[in-house]
């Protein structure tokens, strides 16, 4: 039958003859695109597949419902298939020419698929993946993703929420195609993918990046024979649930997500160990013999058996294959029923583990650092296990019982919930620039799936220095942006994040040092968590009070860019005009010096974050080195500049505020005026400084209290300071002072305390006074 073109009949035919055939090889051999050979497969599949199989282009993933299969209407019409009765069907899949053997699990109807509950698993999986070749999801993993584009950061936050809309696109798109979708631990269990593969953390499953690789590819999976299940299903047995460790983490409703995800699989086979909870190996087993090769499991019915560990060292090296021989045809006597049992022992030579299998009990015997480690459940049958397995291995290799009482065991979760502190939101680490938390979390994958905690008071700190001073506008604006990543990556299933609750009152007297880092430092003891923070003062704190700690400038990619901030400061300082030079000019003369330090921009997670010539500008600008003033001809000038602290009272900062402009929307001082306060106040090599302007807390209560409503004059002078785009401006509050009629006080102590000079005009005749008595610097302006 003639149909299409000749390299679409040429498709099909290698597709149909050679069904074990990757789509990259049939690429190959018909010199097409990838993509292009899963359009015609798509395309003439009735000429290709047999009507019971599914090949891998319209084969969908799972995560949420990993032991479960979806299909599509019309392909439930077409093979008649009977989900009415059992929801049960049995089918093989193929990968790469293996066949399984027949393999049953609870088949749902596709239109039952959330997507969107499935793209919150999916995302954090492709952020952890390197390039998946075949397959325009798989290319859209992180790395492989940002690589592609050098004009784009993976730690840019419009950037990062760009990437997983593309990925939500591309996933729709291949469900839509999709006749089924598959549970991932399904095509993990029949092919044994977790062999020699690395752990993906994602919020309700521990996945295998080989799984993941093979299976997003698309390339390689079929299933094949798909029909009703139509035999008998036990549902009367006993059973056991055996944990592979000890549910004794931070997460203590495991045992009720075990049983939410046993009632959702609801169906189970004999002699196969689940993935059920966070991170926990279980085996059900049925207590009672039965032909059926399904059990009906209801978790309320569970008796859940807990582990025990014994460990045994040896004065030998022990191999894994040594070990699977003394163990191959393990037989047991129990002293207890006086039964004989003979195991099924199976290997595992990547993980260096054996599983000895004795209904209804598994062993786990494993090599370590420690020598022999016996997983045994905690039951009579499983001791009695335990004593004649470390008999026969202590029969080849001279072993002596450790114990373990006496060892300090790590759990397998050490570090509880992570708390970051205010300097880790700001994501500011002392000479490395203020940047988004993406540069933390993306490279570090163990903070995936797990809960991101922020105490109360670091809300309160932000919002503090937002109004009163503290880090530059710009860290701020950073540390806000930070929050906003936290939310969005709780939305795409990255982790969880959890903001304390505000206190009903808070004591307005209470000052930041003396409660926000007792405060953080409590809160981690509270949830046995771990700190993550920038801050050595307060790590050190932590420290001492037992406390975990997490280095985050160890682990931010950020603090991995090398800083040629230096070069750069040199490069644009020897070349700035007489007269300054423009924005666009500083930019030019950045981007040169970057190019010469051979400073390219990348992408990768794991190497340097895009160096951008706006950003090396932003930094020389929160430095206070460079001082953007306003030029004649209605644009912005930079010059090279100090940085010079003032107290300034009520009636110079008037007559400063007089005289600001507008341009292009922001506030700024004209150079003149700078220039003149600098010449009177300043202790700065540079004609131009960076203003600090202080104000003490009193001016602004004293003359606020006595307006006749909205803000007082005295205050709006304040508050005009502190919208400046090339000055600040800070509120200080001072210790024991009164908060009326002390203005005067207060101002001097203040700088008496700080060593800042005093700025006020002729009007502030007494503090002139005051002020020389107590060797304080008063300086009077005159504009």
């Amino acid at each position: 039958m003639e149909f299409g073109s000749t390299l679409q009949r040429q498709i099909v035919s290698i597709s149909d003859s050679n069904p074990e055939f990757e789509a990259s090889r049939i690429a190959d051999k018909a010199d097409c695109s990838i993509s292009y050979v899963y359009d015609i497969q798509n395309k003439y599949q009735d000429l290709i597949e047999e009507a019971d199989s599914i090949g891998p282009n319209r084969i969908g993933l799972s995560l949420h419902h990993p032991n479960k299969l979806f299909i599509s209407e019309d392909l439930s019409e077409d093979l008649e298939l009977n989900l009415e009765e059992t929801q049960v069907t049995e089918f093989q899949m193929e990968n790469g020419g293996t066949e399984s053997a027949i393999h049953y699990a609870k088949t749902l109807m596709k239109s039952d698929f959330e997507a969107e509950t499935e793209l919150r698993e999916l995302a954090s999986v492709f952020a952890q993946l390197g390039s998946v070749d075949g397959y325009e999801i798989g290319t859209n993993s992180l790395q492989a993703y940002f690589s592609a584009d050098k004009n784009k950061s993976a730690f840019d936050k419009e950037h990062f929420e760009q990437y997983l809309e593309d990925i939500r696109e591309e996933y729709l798109s291949r469900l839509e195609k999709a006749d089924a979708i598959l549970g991932a631990e399904i095509a993990e269990h029949v092919f044994d993918l977790s062999v020699d593969g690395e752990s993906i953390n994602t919020e309700r499953y521990l996945l295998s990046s080989n799984t993941a690789e093979e299976f997003l590819s698309a390339d390689s999976f079929w299933i094949r024979e798909l029909s009703s299940y139509d035999g008998s299903i036990e549902s009367d047995s006993e059973m056991y649930a055996t944990m592979c460790r000890s549910l004794t983490n931070h997460r203590g409703n495991e045992i009720d997500e075990i049983k939410e995800q046993i009632s959702n699989t609801q169906y189970f086979a004999h002699g196969r160990r689940y993935h059920l909870g966070y991170q926990t190996g279980v085996e059900l087993t049925a207590v009672t013999s039965t032909d059926s090769h399904l059990i009906e499991v209801d978790p309320d019915e569970i008796e859940f058996l807990t582990v025990k560990t014994t460990i045994a060292k040896s004065q030998e090296n022990i191999s894994i294959e040594e070990l699977y021989e003394v163990l191959d045809g393990f037989t047991a006597i129990s002293e207890s029923t006086g039964e004989e049992y003979t195991a099924y022992v199976t290997k595992h030579d990547s993980a260096e583990q054996i599983n000895l299998h004795l209904a209804p009990v598994t062993v786990d015997i494993s090599l370590g650092e420690n020598g022999v480690f016996i997983n045994y459940p905690d039951t009579q049958m499983g001791a009695d296990l335990k004593e004649g397995i470390f008999e026969d291995i202590n029969q080849e290799f001279d072993l002596t019982e450790v114990d373990t009482t006496q060892l300090e065991i790590e759990p397998r979760s050490i570090h509880g919930d992570w708390v970051f502190d205010t300097n880790s939101i700001y994501h500011n680490m002392g000479e490395i620039p203020s940047s988004n938390l993406l540069n933390t979390i993306l490279p570090n994958p163990f903070f995936f799936g797990q809960t991101v905690r922020i105490p109360w008071t670091v809300i309160y700190e932000i919002n503090k220095h937002k109004d009163s001073g503290g880090p530059s506008s710009t860290v701020q604006d950073q540390g806000l942006v930070n929050l906003e990543t936290l939310s969005l990556l709780q939305e795409h299933g990255f982790l969880e994040f959890e903001v304390e609750n505000i206190p009903n009152s808070i004591d307005s007297q209470i000052k930041e040092s003396d409660v926000a880092d007792m405060h953080i430092l409590q809160f981690v003891q509270e949830c046995d968590g771990t700190l993550v923070s920038g801050d050595k003062r307060l790590r050190k704190l932590a420290e001492l009070a037992g406390v975990r700690i997490l280095e985050i400038e160890n682990h931010s990619a950020a603090s991995q860019v090398p800083d040629k901030m230096e070069e750069i400061s040199d490069s644009v300082f020897s070349e700035l005009g007489e007269h300054g030079s423009t924005k666009q000019e500083i930019l030019s003369i950045v981007e040169s010096a970057i190019q010469s330090k051979d400073q390219q921009s990348t992408i990768s997670v794991k190497d340097e974050q895009l160096e951008d010539p706006e950003a090396y500008l932003t930094r020389l600008l929160d430095k206070k080195e460079l001082l953007p003033v306003p030029a004649s001809n209605d644009e912005l000038t930079y010059k090279q500049c100090g940085e010079v602290d003032v107290v300034v009272t009520p009636s110079a900062a008037k007559q400063i505020s007089d005289n600001i402009v507008n341009e292009g929307g922001d506030k700024y001082l004209p150079e003149k005026i700078i220039h003149s306060i600098v010449k009177k106040v300043g202790d700065t090599n540079y004609d131009l400084a960076h203003l600090n302007f202080h104000a003490p807390l009193s001016y602004v209560i004293a003359f606020q209290s006595t307006s006749m409503g909205g803000l007082s004059t005295e205050a709006r002078q304040f508050y005009r300071l502190g919208n400046l785009e090339n000055a600040s401006y800070t509120t200080v509050e001072v210790e024991d002072s009164t908060t009326r009629d002390e203005e005067i006080h207060d101002a001097v102590l203040v700088a008496r305390e700080k060593e800042y000079p005093v700025l006020c005009t002729g009007l502030d005749h007494t503090l002139q006074r005051v002020g020389g008595l107590l060797n304080v610097n008063v300086c009077e302006y005159d504009n």
